[in-house]
């Protein structure tokens, strides 16, 4: 349910504004309405020392576990200061070894010599030049020049030619090093060494990340009122601030305000505010927030919450997409394994939802007869609760119907809320005529795709709801809509065609399951040697595949609840998530 806002206008006196500030920050639940204002110092400065913050911890992170000596804690600014400097020396430490690892590779073909004496040779008056190029581009050497090759290729070859009197060639001399290469390869290992003391120096800090921690959080909090402080106006001695506060916490502002004298403005929002999306998740839907924030996107105020609809959907679209109770018993005792490791240190809700989701995938894993690309044999209980065989001739016609029924009740659902939302407006009759236009085009498909009779009633069904559309959905007032009609029809038939994928990706998922087994079968158990590489080729056959699985669930999953479904229900998904400006350190810890 998304929870409905208030505007409200905080008025105070000029010389309050900070504490006016962290005053809305210990009650927490004002979203500040963004204004087009220039950030001012104060807060690019925070920002500044944020970056430093977190590039801080991305090295201590990298580097933590570098060596087991730990430096006494010492203060977040000091930490900041010491780990960048010693994080940049590095950087730059590590490009120089980059170069020069570039040239030792580039030298090795003239093996080990000196520079330096082919430069006293050149003052005695003998000249030696080294070159590489196509074994074909080689020039013609001039009178008194020989030449001595040193490494030929399929493509390049490379030779020195030595004259007692200086000479040019029509390509490219190779640049002689300053030093010779093995000298270039001690200053390498220098390199590497004084890089390893870097790193080992920079792990030494980690003995200070909690102290660390809680200065980040506090420039979060400093960055935050100090970004709220660029939304202040000023009129006279007073400033005011605007924002969005839900209506079930609009007392605790209230209150607040009375205490500390501020003047209140408190209206529901008009037609031109943007309002922030703040949704109250039933318990048992609540973990659906993960994909939510995952994909950091969320419906407008004024559009709908169609959480409960998106998970049970996005719970059959996963597992229908994995669609192997192998692989779904897989990662559930891994979601479990988990939850006993670290159940107490990380959020709930991730868990709970992978829970439902190979639940889901195990159920219709044993449906469909699926292990690990394998099936059951007859006389395993679990033969018996299969009802989609994927091994029997009518497998693919049998799947693909599934998809089509999914679906036309999925888009149907779409235009049965819209049309509820309608009510008692005749629009609504517009809706129930995209619901059998919708069905018309279900039956179209299932003829063109699987060969089945179009039922004549469905004939006169979609003209009737055809007619309905352009009578009852506001076409008459918008000419541009009715000239686009023709395309949206087509779009019906379409989006029924787009729910393909999931049987697509699932048919996929099991012929590569079946080809890593028929692999490893073909190399045998004849010896450990097999035994070994055929028991390498499923782990990793089965775990390349799975991780497909997955990866299809985020593109696929998601598309067809956020644009099939969602085109068909008006959702543009354009709203920004209620973010008020609140504490995050406890006060004690300031």
């Amino acid at each position: 349910m998304i929870v409905k806002m208030k505007k409200v206008v905080v008025i105070s006196l000029e010389h309050h504004r900070e504490a006016t500030l962290e005053k809305l920050q210990d009650i927490g639940v004002l979203h500040v309405q963004p204004v087009e204002k220039p950030v001012t110092n104060n807060a690019g400065t925070v920002a500044g020392e944020l970056k430093k913050v977190r590039s801080c911890f991305i090295a201590l992170e990298e580097f933590g576990d570098y060596s087991t000596t730990k430096k006494a804690p010492v203060s977040p600014e000091k930490c900041v200061e010491e780990v960048n400097a010693l994080e940049e020396k590095r950087k730059q430490l590590s490009e120089s070894l980059l170069q020069l690892r570039e040239q030792i590779e580039d030298l090795k073909v003239w093996g080990e010599f000196q520079p330096e004496r082919i430069r006293d040779l050149k003052n005695k008056g003998i000249f030696v030049k080294l070159y590489r190029c196509p074994k074909e581009e080689v020039p013609e050497l001039p009178e008194g020049c020989a030449m001595r090759e040193l490494l030929r290729t399929k493509t390049k070859t490379a030779f020195a030619v030595v004259s007692r009197e200086d000479f040019l060639l029509a390509i490219p001399e190779v640049k002689l090093p300053e030093v010779s290469p093995a000298e270039l390869s001690k200053r390498a290992e220098n390199l590497e060494a004084e890089i390893d003391k870097i790193k080992t120096e920079i792990s030494g800090y980690t003995s200070s990340i909690n102290k660390l921690k809680d200065y980040k959080q506090k420039l979060e909090e400093d960055f935050d009122r100090a970004a709220a402080e660029d939304q202040l106006s000023k009129v006279g001695n007073l400033i005011y601030l605007q924002g969005f506060v839900p209506e079930g916490m609009v007392e605790a502002i209230e209150a607040c305000a009375k205490k500390e004298g501020w003047a209140l403005s408190i209206e529901a929002p008009s037609k031109e505010d943007f309002v922030p999306t703040l949704i109250k998740y039933p318990k048992f839907i609540k973990p659906i927030k993960v994909v939510f924030d995952f994909i950091d996107t969320f419906p407008g105020y004024k559009e709908r919450d169609v959480s409960a609809l998106f998970y049970l959907f996005f719970s059959g679209f996963y597992a229908m997409l994995i669609s192997d109770a192998g692989y779904g018993a897989v990662f559930l005792i891994a979601t479990i394994a988990v939850h006993i490791w670290k159940g107490k240190k990380i959020p709930k809700a991730p868990l709970y939802l992978m829970y439902v989701l190979n639940i889901c995938t195990i159920i219709w894993g044993i449906i469909s007869g699926s292990y690990f690309g394998c099936t059951m044999p007859e006389s395993v209980f679990l033969s018996k609760l299969v009802l989609i065989e994927n091994d029997s001739p009518n497998f693919i016609n049998l799947m693909l119907r599934i998809c089509f029924i999914i679906a036309g009740v999925h888009l149907t659902l779409a235009h049965l809320w819209n049309g509820l939302v309608e009510l008692p407006s005749l629009k609504a009759i517009g809706q129930l005529g995209w619901i059998m236009v919708l069905w018309g085009a279900f039956f179209l498909v299932n003829m063109l795709l699987l060969g089945t009779p179009y039922p004549k009633f469905m004939i006169y069904i979609s003209i009737t709801g055809f007619v309905f559309i352009v009578l009852f959905s506001g076409y008459f007032k918008d000419p541009l809509g009715l000239v686009q009609l023709p395309n949206t029809l087509i779009s019906c038939f379409a989006d029924i065609i787009s729910y393909m994928r999931l049987f697509a990706v699932a048919y996929a998922t099991l012929k590569l399951a079946e080809a890593f087994n028929s692999i490893a079968l073909q190399m045998g158990m004849n010896s450990i040697l097999l035994g070994f590489v055929s028991a390498l080729i499923l782990i990793v056959g089965h775990s390349l595949n799975m991780a497909l699985g997955v990866l299809s669930v985020l593109v696929h999953g998601l598309r067809l609840n956020m644009l099939e479904f969602s085109g068909h229900l008006g959702q543009e998904w354009s709203g920004e998530k209620y973010n008020p400006l609140k504490r995050i350190l406890k006060k004690e810890k300031l």
